[in-house]
């Protein structure tokens, strides 16, 4: 089996549906509340297995109830939890996740713990994985300079590919350096971080580039050109976590052998089975898996 390490925060998720708008001052009850041990490592950790990768997650917990599930889940879920560390002067992070009629998420919560994240080469190269991916999460902690050298030297080093994406730092103005990596980015996070749409960039970057586009599928931007994918999902419930789940997708897609224009269509079947269910963990129907792969 092959192995994935995936670098990124571990949270607990509240979610539920609510038909209410969300207007500040005001009070929002909703109906129905799940808990479920999420964050973007967890969750592409978890689709990953079920995509027939092992996955090793490097993350931040504190020392409470939420820490203790998280690490109760993973371990249920099979994944590697050797580099999980345990923060005793912050709490297990955390996201109230209220889904509206359409299935668009919005989210409210901290990172609390996973903001004293810390990685060294070595620790990586131990690990062994065929592929890595560091979530741009991880890269908005102080030392994202750190890890992200850490995380590029043990890439070369064991000489696997490098992925990451621009969730979070695009917003905040943090640039890192791609060079080399695949790039996992919406249509959004791509205008924030380069300050232009991803047509006017074709031809100009130096690494592959995956623009997720909700319901229009996705984009692969090469040094050569621009390729569209088209969605392939029929039904929205949940949009929670989709992206992790096309993430896991096209990187255990990668790791089969497949070249990136095959990932990307695995990736958009991955996320549309992924939005057909409430909540950001769900099981994937391995019939219908089956089904994608042979058209594929």
């Amino acid at each position: 089996m092959t192995r994935a390490l995936i670098i990124g925060d571990l949270a607990v998720d509240i979610s539920a549906h609510t038909s209410d708008r969300i207007v500040a001052g005001r009070n929002i009850l909703i109906e129905n509340p799940k808990m479920i041990a999420a964050g973007v490592a967890g969750n592409m950790a978890w689709y990953l297995r079920q995509l027939g990768v092992k996955p090793h997650v490097a993350a931040t917990v504190g020392v409470d109830s939420w820490g203790t599930l998280l690490k109760q889940q993973l371990k249920e879920a099979k994944v590697r939890m050797e580099l999980v560390r345990t923060s005793s002067k912050k709490p297990t992070a955390f996201f109230v996740v209220l889904v509206d009629s359409r299935g668009e998420r919005t989210m409210i919560g901290s990172r609390s713990a996973n903001t004293e994240f810390k990685i060294t080469s070595e620790e990586i190269v131990d690990i062994s994985p065929q592929w890595i991916h560091i979530s741009g999460y991880s890269l908005l902690n102080r030392n994202y300079a750190e890890l992200m050298k850490a995380v590029r030297h043990a890439s070369e080093e064991l000489a696997v590919p490098l992925s990451t994406d621009l969730e979070g730092i695009s917003a905040e103005g943090r640039h890192v350096n791609l060079e080399g990596a695949t790039v996992f980015c919406n249509e959004e996070e791509f205008l924030d971080y380069f300050g232009v749409s991803y047509r006017k960039m074709t031809g100009k970057m130096r690494q592959s580039i995956v623009v997720k586009a909700g319901p229009d599928g996705c984009y692969l931007m090469t040094e050569s050109r621009l390729i569209h994918f088209p969605s392939v999902a029929k039904t929205v419930v949940d949009t929670t976590a989709a992206g992790d789940a096309f993430n896991a997708g096209f990187i255990a897609s990668a790791l089969n052998g497949n070249g990136e224009t095959v990932a990307c269509r695995f990736g958009n079947v991955v996320a549309a089975l992924k939005i057909t269910k409430m909540g950001a963990k769900v099981m994937l129907p391995p019939e219908e898996l089956t089904t994608f792969r042979a058209g594929l």
